[in-house]
């Protein structure tokens, strides 16, 4: 076993060698601020390492091209914006909320803020259930973001959710139920911004007499 070693491992860091430099491939890669790497073994033999480690720590990450494969996270503080028509160039800009209250009349928000950030440890949990890069931001935040928060805001009418202390309630709850869906994906929710709910003219006036009646 030990002669076997000796030969194996030489042609091993050999062809590692050769195939780094024909593709480019240095078999090193930063680790910034903010990042965490995931290293995959890309060819499953238990030589390589396991199946995967996730690295923390900054700084130079050495790896076998080739034989692994190393994603990088950002695991900073990010805003995920509810507002307008979104933006095909940035993934954390998507489309406003709209909501159906359970008198069947629809409000939005003019722009929702979701505060959030990919939970270190679980950065192998983000890439597996979301694929690389970005896909997370809209598989898992952006579509169980809209569905909760649909939810909490709908079950209010039009006149109880525009009242401050009710839809400071719904995302307090929205916060919560998000958290208990997205922590075990390794992405957790630290804040949502929600502004006034906006409605259709005739129905803002409404409320506007309404408030203005309960005033008097």
């Amino acid at each position: 076993a030990f002669e076997f070693t000796k030969v194996v491992f030489p042609i091993i860091a050999v062809i590692v060698i050769v195939f780094s430099v024909m593709s480019g491939r240095s078999g090193f890669v930063e680790i910034k601020p903010g990042e965490v790497a995931v290293v995959y073994n890309a060819v499953g033999i238990g030589v390589f390492g396991d199946d995967y480690r996730v690295v923390t720590e900054q700084g130079t990450l050495s790896y076998m091209p080739f034989f692994q494969r190393v994603e990088l996270l950002e695991i900073d503080p990010q805003v995920l914006v509810m507002t307008g028509q979104g933006s095909p160039k940035d993934p954390n800009m998507v489309n406003q909320l709209t909501v159906r209250a359970n008198d069947g009349s629809n409000f939005f928000f003019e722009r929702m803020e979701l505060h959030y950030q990919i939970m270190p440890g679980q950065a192998n949990i983000v890439i597996s259930e979301n694929g690389r890069g970005d896909g997370y931001k809209q598989k898992a935040l952006a579509v169980h973001s809209r569905e909760i928060l649909r939810n909490e805001f709908g079950r209010y009418s039009f006149l109880e959710v525009a009242k401050p202390s009710t839809y400071g309630k719904a995302t307090a709850l929205a916060k919560k139920s998000l958290n208990e869906r997205l922590n075990p994906l390794g992405i957790v929710v630290t804040q949502i911004i929600t502004p006034k709910p906006r409605f259709q003219q005739k129905v803002e006036e409404a409320i506007e007499l309404r408030q203005t009646a309960e005033q008097e």
